[in-house]
């Protein structure tokens, strides 16, 4: 999966902005991997039993940098994030 845009959220004392930042050369689209297993059995018509479990993998996730704001800062505002 990949998304091109970045929705970051300032939260205020009264009210909580939110914005949606389109992938800019320094900071990537969001891209993950997923994988999901299951197994079932149905026993003897009566009951169904199943177990499932999923991982997901984020990469080039994004933040605000330590004390960044989004309109008053010359410099890059985001934090990049590209642990696994």
């Amino acid at each position: 999966m990949a998304q091109y845009m970045h929705l970051l959220t300032q939260f205020r004392i009264k009210y909580a902005n939110r914005y949606w930042i389109p992938a800019l050369k320094g900071l990537k689209p969001l891209k993950s991997d997923q994988i999901n297993l299951g197994i079932s059995y149905n026993w003897a018509d009566k009951a169904l039993f199943s177990i499932e479990a999923y991982q997901k993998w984020l990469y080039n996730t994004t933040d605000y940098r330590n004390g960044a704001s989004l309109f008053l800062d010359f410099l890059p505002w985001y934090q990049k994030n590209n642990a696994r």
